[in-house]
């Protein structure tokens, strides 16, 4: 073989692997790879994998799995298979930084994925800030979890854009000129109720009644005072609740309960299976599917019937592991995992994977270093790329239940 034919060769597999650090994982498909047999790399999923909030960690890991299982069929990163680790916090503050602490203690993870609550995110942040890993979450949507914290990214929106979205869409589109509000009293409903209302304020959306309650014991008693409120406004027929999936459903119940017809519009959280599962066992939605939630609006980032060619794949593959639709959790958890990887493998290239701390900090400049849409990753839920906040920038979708089942609602409303 002549020099210059070596040069060639060497100028093309050099190429081949910038390729695939910039273009992202999928270039494996074109190399041949063995089963990897290296020394594992250890990435930690934290999220509520038992407790209320099952559902919801069940998407995280699967859509996580899926997405590495992938990767290790096509050798991995650099022969070295990825193993997944999980932590289990329940969607409860304090169970998130001890596990974000056993985490550290274990000290295998390069990197993180989780949590899903962003009370949960805020409290492990603090820890992996702290101790130099980088984490990604698929779920948490308040702006603090990434702001002033440099080793947090976001694959989703945050809740400054989607309050303001809400609160554009209730009066753009959907021409409500009043709204009641109900939210919870953690981060991700106390936040979405501010930036709803300060963006309210500025196009002329009147707030005629705005409730607050706290997810402890007595929130059911929280919940009837609420209701019985909200009943005395003659004219109310529109309610926006600023909750998780599982506060959601229950308040919804009370609303329809006692007679209460007036549409709701509800953040990505009610956008999930959590909050469907809610009404399962019900008898009238049993007799008549979408009894509760027929109607209501929400926000979602991924409608899958909808979405591009790699979701569709993703639907596929997941229906015919698990025998259901996925919802949009799976998709950005699958992402998460995604671009967790990209950050690996970019790092990978730089070597000192033996040295974890410097290992772990190639994997954040990596990511950081995703930054236009130029170097985007390409996934299920479209492109990503951050911003210098670490926050994905995505669109926000609203779709609207039937019968249990979410479909796109005839008008999208696309921020500029």
């Amino acid at each position: 073989m002549t020099k210059k034919i070596i040069h060639k060769t060497f100028l093309l597999l050099f190429t081949l692997l910038i390729g695939l650090a910039i273009g992202g994982l999928d270039l494996y498909r074109e190399l041949t790879q063995p089963v990897p047999d290296g020394l594992p790399i250890h990435i930690a999923v934290i999220g509520p994998l038992t407790g209320a909030d099952a559902a919801i960690g069940t998407s995280l890991r699967r859509g996580v799995e899926l997405r590495v299982e992938k990767l290790n069929k096509m050798g991995g990163v650099g022969g070295r298979p990825v193993v997944l680790d999980f932590y289990d916090d329940q969607n409860d503050v304090t169970k998130a930084r001890e596990q974000a602490r056993k985490i550290v203690a274990d000290g295998q993870a390069v990197g993180v994925i989780g949590h899903w609550y962003s009370s949960n995110s805020l409290e492990g942040g603090k820890v992996y800030q702290d101790n130099g890993i980088p984490a990604i979450t698929p779920g948490s949507t308040n702006v603090a979890v990434t702001k002033e914290n440099p080793w947090y990214f976001r694959a989703i929106f945050n809740d400054r854009i989607q309050g303001r979205f809400l609160a554009n869409y209730t009066k753009m589109v959907l021409d409500r000129k009043a709204v009641a509000i109900v939210s919870e009293k953690r981060p991700y409903g106390q936040f979405l109720t501010e930036t709803f209302t300060q963006q309210a304020q500025k196009i002329g959306l009147n707030i005629v009644q705005k409730h607050v309650f706290a997810t402890n014991d007595k929130k059911d008693d929280q919940f009837d005072v609420i209701v019985s409120k909200l009943k005395m406004l003659p004219d109310l027929d529109f309610v926006f609740m600023a909750t998780h999936a599982l506060e959601g459903a229950e308040l919804l119940r009370k609303l329809r309960v006692a007679g209460i017809d007036v549409q709701v519009l509800g953040p990505d959280a009610m956008a999930s299976k959590s909050f469907t599962d809610s009404f399962a066992n019900d008898p009238m939605e049993q007799e008549n599917p979408g009894h509760f939630t027929s109607g209501t609006l929400v926000t979602t980032p991924l409608i899958f019937p909808t979405a591009n060619e790699a979701a569709q794949s993703l639907r596929e593959d997941y229906l015919a592991r698990f025998g259901e639709e996925p919802d949009w959790r799976i998709g950005y958890s699958y992402d998460a995992a995604n671009i967790m990887l990209n950050g690996i493998l970019k790092a990978s290239l730089l070597g000192q994977q033996d040295n974890l701390s410097v290992f772990r900090a190639n994997i954040r400049d990596a990511l950081a270093g995703i930054s236009t849409g130029i170097q985007a990753v390409d996934g299920v839920t479209g492109p990503i790329y951050f911003d210098k906040e670490g926050d994905a920038q995505k669109s926000i979708l609203i779709g609207s239940y039937d019968k249990g089942i979410i479909v796109s609602a005839l008008t999208q409303l696309q921020s500029i």
